[in-house]
Parts: C-alpha cells; structure tokens; sequence
C-alpha cells in the first residue's frame, strides 16, 4: 500500500515581477533502494548506451566498448541551429553524444547524434553550427595507444592525408595492408605484420578503403542495434600501421581514421578485443577544453551549481533550519531532472509539472535516474532570476512551502535556464526526494 497525492496551485501574479507558480506534492514511502550509478544528461543518452553497452558494462558480451564503461562530463556547447543556440553533449572516453534538436523525434535513431569529433581533431576545426566552425590547431595527440605516447601518428599527421573536403581520394585496392605511417606522416612499409589483413570494401563516398578485420566488426554492430555508419561515420584515411605505446609496450597495430571515430586492430590482443576505438571522447576534450575530463558525477558527487543556484540550497537550508527541518542535501539525478526540465519549459516556452514529452515529475524523475522508492516532489517558477525572489515566493505560496518545509524530503536538485525569446525568460525547478 502507498499514498499518492497531487496537489496543483492556481498561477498568481507577483507584486515585483509577473511570475507563475505551480506545486507538486507526490509522496509514495515503500522500501528504499539506492543507486550510485554515474548520471545522464538526458534519458536519451542512456537508452543509446543501454543498448550498445549496457551487456558489455554487465559482462554478457564479450566485446569492445562503443562509448566506454560511464557517461562522463555533460555540459552545453555552442550550435548555431539551436532555439537557444546550444545543445546539449555528454562525453564518454570513447566519443561524445549530442542533442541538436530537443523538439525532434525521440524515437528517431539519429535524435542523438554522434559527433565527427575525428574530423575536427585532424582538421583543427571546432564546428559550432552547420556552416560555422572555430578555427584551432590540429590535435598533437596520438591516435591510438597511451595518450601519452611518444611514437605513432597523431591526428595532425593526418591533416595533409585525409579526406577533410571530398579529397585525397585512393583507387581500390586489392592484396594485403602493408603501408606503415610514422608520427612525421612518412610512409612506408611494415616488416611485422605483412600478411596479416587484407582490403576487403571501398568506400566510394570520400573513396577510401576499408580492410576486412575492421568492416566485418563494423558490419557486426548490427547485432548492437546500430548501424556502423551512425558510429564511425565515413572513413576519411586508408588503414596503415603504426607503432603506439599501447598500455606501457611499444606495439604495432593496425590504425583508420574515420569522421566520428579513430579505430585500431591489434593482432595480440584476445580475438573479443582485437578491434576497438581509440578514445577519442578524452582525447577530443583535452584538445578543446585543455584539462582532463572530469567523471559523470554520482549521487554522491553533485556537480557544480551556478552562483544562484548555490545560493538558493543556502537559503532553503537556512529556512528549513528555522523551521525546525533537517537541511537538504544535493542529489545529481535531481540535478539532472531539474536541469533538463528548467531548459525545456525556457527553450519551449511553457509553465506545466507536464513537460513537453508528456511525462509528469515522478517518470521525469525516475528517467533521470532516481528511482528510489520515497518521497518525491517538485516546485516550479518563472519570471525571476534570483534565489532570494523564488525563495520569498515560494515562501508566500502554501502548497510550494509545504514542499519546502516537508521534513520527508532529504535531497534536492536545484537548476534555472534562461532564455530571452521565451515569456518568463528564466524559469526554476527544484525536485526533492526522501532519501
């Protein structure tokens, strides 16, 4: 047996500034199950990764990670085609993915994106919308192996040998993969592993060939729900070999770049993990930021809040201390869901708990990862900017300050977005839950 209630204010207008508000009460006490699962940005990302990586992460397949064992760092980037003129990205060691289009079809495999990250690491090109980039120096990083090799070609070896605008096309080729490149970008043959691939596909887009340990493993992500396309996009260089430090030991593996991805053959290794990608999502991030990546955070290790943000857990902590109330700690899935949620009512411009894909707060937030089963619940504004104003009106409004005050609660997650187009331009969410 549980209780659920619902309780839902009428909008008002505040005396200082035109603002609505609504509160939602749902409280459901059953047994508790934690979770310290890294987090997601947006369900989305998680639904790509549970069905490319999840078996693997769980060790029912024997295979090479697609996007690497956790979501790591998320933030918005620039895009020019955007309401807001950003979009969403999440990062993981293997590639990054994107959201361009929040109003699209989530049912569309191409709803997330997989950034040419490739592309831009050879090309120095930081793209930032359709037809706009940023204009860097190619990446120094080794393609393969230890980021942190001394031999092996890096991504601007490949500037003058890759197929950045429809050029440096190759004819077809038939017999064994022989070409060695070194870190110089010179050329020439290998003496290791001579009989040991073959060319089997050619790529007549960009006009490249692809040797046949890599295209039947990429014709074999079809068994993972994707296509090898959608991952790895067009190749853009041939496959030559190349020697990396790989995991300490200087070794000679197989190496092709193609637009989203860099991937890598190596014949020592158990036949299950042969081929893999580089990790192109840290080595990528490194270029564009200049520090490491940092890991997804976890319900216990709550990213950073902006300055208001901050300031308003300050202030309801001191308000439920006032009252008597134990103060609410941060929790990242409800940073999460509050998050996604302020952005999409700012980016589509409405005041509703039902968000713009039709779920209400509970779903919204057991899609972001707390599924805890306790007490949950949601306050919304819109129309001010600082702590202090959402804090005094929510203060003034019974249902929104029984939220407040509720000694149930015991974490929180805090986010505001704005948005200049929209009606209220910025709007709140905070999202509680018991444990």
């Amino acid at each position: 047996m549980f209780k659920f209630q619902m309780r839902l204010s009428k909008p008002f207008m505040w005396l200082s500034s035109f603002a609505l508000f609504f509160t939602l009460s749902s409280l459901v006490l059953l047994p508790y199950t934690d979770t310290q699962a890294a987090t997601f940005a947006d369900p989305a990302f998680s639904q790509v990764w549970n069905k490319t990586d999840q078996a693997v992460a769980t060790g029912a397949l024997k295979a090479s990670w697609l996007w690497g064992p956790d979501p790591r760092s998320s933030r918005t980037e620039a895009y020019q085609q955007t309401i807001s003129g950003q979009r969403m990205v999440q990062y993981f060691d293997k590639s990054r993915m994107e959201i361009t289009n929040p109003g699209g079809d989530r049912n569309s495999t191409w709803f997330v994106t997989n950034g040419l990250l490739c592309r831009e690491l050879v090309s120095g090109q930081v793209q930032t919308g359709d037809a706009r980039y940023e204009s860097r120096t190619p990446a120094t990083v080794p393609v393969g192996g230890d980021m942190d090799s001394p031999v092996g070609p890096t991504y601007a070896t490949f500037n003058s040998f890759a197929s950045l605008n429809a050029d440096q096309r190759v004819d077809k080729k038939t017999g064994f993969v022989t070409d060695f490149i070194d870190r110089e970008g010179q050329i020439g043959a290998t003496t290791v592993f001579t009989e040991q691939v073959k060319y089997d596909a050619y790529d007549s887009t960009l006009g490249h060939n692809i040797p046949d340990v890599l295209i039947k493993w990429m014709n074999g992500l079809s068994s993972r729900g994707v296509s090898w396309q959608y991952v790895m996009g067009l190749p853009i260089t041939e496959p030559y070999w190349a020697k990396f430090k790989v995991a300490g030991v200087e070794r000679e593996v197989l190496v092709q770049l193609f637009e989203r991805r860099a991937l890598t053959f190596n014949p020592l290794n158990e036949a299950a993990w042969q081929v893999e990608m580089g990790n192109i999502g840290l080595h990528y991030w490194n270029w564009r930021y200049g520090n490491n990546m940092p890991a997804a955070p976890t319900t216990s290790n709550p990213s950073n809040l902006d300055n208001e943000e901050v300031a308003f857990l300050h202030l309801i902590n001191q308000y439920r201390q006032a009252n008597g109330k134990v103060p609410l700690a941060l929790n990242q899935h409800l940073i999460n869901a509050a998050e996604w949620m302020s952005l999409d009512m700012a980016n589509k411009d409405y005041m509703d708990h039902t968000d713009s894909l039709g779920n209400n707060p509970i779903t919204r937030i057991e899609l972001f990862g707390y599924t805890a089963n306790t007490y949950k619940g949601e306050n919304l504004a819109a129309g001010y900017e600082t702590a202090a104003k959402v804090l005094a009106g929510w203060q003034n409004s019974p249902g929104h300050n029984e939220n407040m005050l509720n000694n149930n609660f015991r974490v929180i997650g805090i986010a505001r977005a704005y948005n200049l187009n929209s009606s209220y331009r910025w709007y709140w969410t905070t999202d509680f839950g018991g444990r």
